[in-house]
Order: C-alpha cells, then structure tokens, then sequence
C-alpha cells in the first residue's frame, strides 16, 4: 500500500537565504533518485519557482483562485520526475489569502500531488497566514538560515512562532551559504542551546549548504544547481540533504513529529 506523499515546507523568516534553490535543486536530486516530486511555489505573489527551472507557465494559482482552472490543469513538467505548481507575480491579492482559500488549496495541493512520493513548499519569507498554513499542514518543516546574524535570528523566531502554535512539531535546521562544516554545527548548536533554553524544543541540524560561485551561475542559466552543476559543492550539500528525507520514518511519530537526525 502506498503512503501519502511526504510534504515539506522551507521557513525562514528572512528574505534571501536561497530557499527557492535549494528546493528546486532537491526536487532534481529526489527526482533522480527515483521519485516523484511536486513542487508548489509557496510565494503566492512573487514567483521564481518556475524562473529557475526555465519554464514559462501559460497559467498559474491566480486562475485557480478565480476559478478558471483546476489545480490539476496548471502543472508545468520540469526536469524528469518534477512537476511545478506555478504562482504569480505582481499580485498583492494572493499574498493576502482567506483561511478558506488557503485552505482549499492546500487540499487540492495534496490531491494533485497523490500519486507523488514528495510534496516540496517553497515557503515565502516572514510568517504570515499563508506561511503559517504551509508550515503547519506540512508533515515536516525545514528552517533555512545562513551564516548571517540577521537570518540566525530570524531562524530562531521562526521556531519559536511556530513551536507556540505546534509544540510537538519537530523543525529541523539546514544552514545555506556556510563556510565550512564547523560554522554550520556552530550555528544550529547556537540556535539549538537558545530554543532549549527558552522554549523547551529540541532543535536538530539536517544538513549545509557550502558556499559555492555555481549556485549564482545556475541562477543565470535558469537551472537548479543540482542539475547544471552536479559536483559542485552546493549540489554534495543537497545531496545528503536528500538522503535524509529519503530515510525520514514518519511511520514512527506520524506526521509533523519525524525524527530526522
């Protein structure tokens, strides 16, 4: 019998981090590791899914909520294995959805990707309803940070926002743009020691990302990384990144509560 697809969420809090890239260079590493994979552009209103994988969608969320399309009827083909669910860009409206909206969509988010092994949410940054809905209906929610104090410090609130709402959801940290392996045990023990402290969660590292001239490169030429250059550093990152979801046993804790180490 086949379980549901896996659904992650990307939070961070901060803009910039290299959400959109990671999860678009996961989907190429899940997608070759023989899985199917659906990817939601989760920035309702700022689009750039579609852009690194060079699609160029003739629909997106906008027509599905007016109504004119079905869920099912907007999917854009990727790379071999990946389906892009496309937002819009420009459109405050949909940034600013109704909680029957949002809703709706991520039931039919889940029905469109049934027959896939993962379901990737490409988070937009803060935690507004839309983010909080995505995050909180995921089974897992991965927090992107980086190196920087800004983004550090936004990681924690991001955990600390959600762990309110969701005390037993486990939220593990991947660090994106690190300098090295140290730096990035350094950052989760710091975010991990501070949410312990003060809000009695256990906070785990899932992986780095090293800082790598081939992820601005792939940017340019409209490619996930993993797929343009896959020996680079950054695409060994998402590479084990990969491995582990693989391995994540939600049949253990169920989902929202997976023990990834």
């Amino acid at each position: 019998m086949k379980k549901n697809p896996y659904m992650i969420s990307f939070p961070s809090g901060k803009g910039g981090v290299g959400k959109t890239n990671i999860v678009a260079s996961l989907a190429v590493a899940l997608s070759q590791r023989g899985k199917k994979v659906v990817v939601l552009d989760g920035d309702l209103s700022l689009a750039n899914v579609d852009l690194l994988f060079g699609v160029n969608p003739s629909f997106t969320l906008q027509h599905v909520l007016l109504g004119e399309k079905e869920l099912s009827e907007i999917l854009v083909e990727g790379p071999p294995g990946v389906r892009i669910i496309p937002a819009s860009s420009g459109v405050d409206e949909l940034s600013q959805l109704r909680e029957g909206e949002r809703r709706r969509l991520i039931r039919e988010f889940k029905l469109v990707g049934r027959d896939a092994d993962f379901l990737l949410i490409d988070t937009p940054p803060g935690l507004t309803p839309n983010v909080m809905d995505f995050v909180l209906t995921s089974d897992l929610a991965v927090v992107v940070t980086t190196p920087e104090v800004t983004s550090i410090t936004d990681a924690y609130a991001t955990i600390k926002a959600i762990s309110l709402r969701r005390p037993t959801k486990q939220l593990p940290v991947v660090v994106n743009m690190a300098g090295g392996e140290g730096e990035a045990f350094e950052i989760i023990e710091r975010i991990g020691l501070v949410a312990a402290r003060f809000l009695q969660v256990e906070v785990r590292g899932l992986g780095f990302i090293p800082s790598d001239q081939s992820v601005p490169q792939a940017v340019a030429e409209q490619k996930p990384f993993y797929l343009a250059f896959p020996h680079s550093p950054a695409s060994q990152g998402v590479a084990s990144l990969a491995q582990k979801l693989m391995q994540a046993d939600r049949s253990v804790n169920g989902p929202g509560n997976q023990q990834i180490s």
